[in-house]
């Protein structure tokens, strides 16, 4: 069976999902060299991110590098709300339009897979005649989704890019559609609606390191006890409330706030203004891109992890690898990181509106990391984002039986009527 994998952006998880199907193809004993063939842009094969892993998979996988890039930051809620991008987001989307259909007819595959289907989505509602819409929908396509308010968003602009999404879901013309994010198919679940699948986030083990190996790493001192966010911090990032929260807090010297990670450009002035904790010891910053080794050194030198972020409900990558990891978690009040928290008890969440009660927030969760126990659900929570587990499904859902390993779903973890319905 020859699976095409169309992927046009890179890093991040774009790039870690690709490593994960790149891997089961390269480890599945029926699955040859030209039976797995990566469709990715030019910018991506000559990344940090490819040469780590993508790279050691190119004996036994198929490279196409032959996608333009186009800007991630470019979608239909954009477009719809602001007019000065109609233009370049129209542009973006017939080439990735045009990029997917041509690869579509070079390799001829039996299957189709997209990761992250949201843009490639958009741009086949776009660009695509009716006639390759039929052809498509009669092809196995898996696409996963991964924007989504899931019923929270609050504001009207929210509301009118929610709106947005749950159209181009309707309207994709794909034979499979899936969710990494439980609070968008509880949504759907609660409405009646079961058209949508929950898809695993492949979560990649981390490396085994000592805590003082994890620190040497990142030139940090083990005896600290270490609040991170570990991995890329975009512009959502709540990081001037992290600052306040830290600077607020009575805290003893040895708690830090680690920020591991490449960090948005919109962050630079408040870092800036935060030289005072730098030079007290309370905030250490490692603005860089992170390798594995690095990424696995944040995640195991933290006591506690922290993706604080505002107004972001797509499912956090940070808060899969720290429950992996067996670390508690530290989250706002909205989003993946509440939804979990709320379940399985991995944590402590704080409003991001509520600058005054900050300090006292900061406080509790460096105490609920001293004597934290994870939920014996979490091993299962593991299980079901491991990588092989993510591909397994999108590759041989529909023939369990010629995975690499059984596929675990996620009410196996959770039990048909423990749900978390969205108003």
């Amino acid at each position: 069976m020859k699976v095409m994998i169309f992927e046009p952006f890179h890093g991040g998880h774009y790039t870690n999902y690709l490593q994960a199907l790149a891997e089961y193809g390269a480890a599945h004993p029926q699955m040859s060299r030209e039976d797995t063939v990566l469709v990715i842009s030019e910018a991506h094969r000559t990344s940090p991110a490819y040469d780590e892993q993508i790279a050691p998979y190119e004996d036994k996988v198929t490279i196409d590098a032959s996608v333009a890039s186009v800007p991630v930051c470019i979608g239909i809620g954009s477009a719809l709300t602001r007019p000065r991008v109609i233009k370049p987001y129209m542009q973006s989307m017939k080439s990735i339009w045009n990029d997917f259909w041509s690869a579509l007819e070079r390799h001829q595959p039996d299957k189709v897979i997209i990761p992250s289907a949201d843009h490639p989505s958009q741009a086949a509602i776009l660009f695509a005649s009716r006639a390759e819409k039929e052809k498509l929908r009669s092809m196995p396509i898996e696409a996963v989704f991964h924007y989504s308010f899931a019923g929270w968003a609050k504001k009207a602009q929210d509301r009118f890019k929610d709106v947005s999404y749950r159209w181009v879901w309707d309207q994709a013309p794909w034979s499979r559609k899936y969710f990494v994010n439980p609070m968008v198919t509880d949504w759907f679940e609660g409405r009646g609606v079961s058209s949508y699948q929950l898809c695993p986030d492949p979560n990649f083990d981390l490396m085994p390191l000592s805590r003082e190996e994890a620190a040497a790493e990142l030139g940090l001192d083990p005896s600290k006890s270490y609040m991170g966010f570990i991995g890329s911090m975009r512009d959502h990032a709540a990081i001037p409330f992290m600052t306040h929260g830290m600077r607020q807090a009575d805290l003893p010297d040895d708690k830090v706030l680690l920020l591991a990670g490449r960090i948005h450009e919109s962050h630079s002035g408040i870092l800036e203004g935060a030289q005072d904790l730098i030079d007290a010891g309370k905030l250490v910053i490692r603005d860089q891109y992170l390798s594995t080794k690095e990424l696995s050194a944040g995640y195991l030198v933290s006591d506690i992890v922290a993706p604080i972020n505002r107004n972001h409900m797509n499912l956090s990558a940070n808060v899969v690898t720290a429950m992996r990891a067996g670390k508690p978690v530290f989250a706002s009040t909205e989003g993946y990181g509440a939804y979990m928290i709320d379940r399985f008890g991995i944590g402590r969440t704080v409003c991001i509106d509520s600058w005054d009660k900050a300090g006292a927030a900061f406080e509790d969760a460096f105490r609920f990391a001293e004597t934290y126990t994870p939920d014996p659900r979490m091993d299962k929570v593991a299980d079901f984002h491991r990588t092989d587990n993510f591909a397994g499904q999108l590759i041989h859902g529909d023939r369990p039986g010629d995975a690499l390993r059984p596929i675990i779903g996620w009410t196996e973890i959770i039990g048909q009527s423990d749900r978390r319905i969205a108003a």
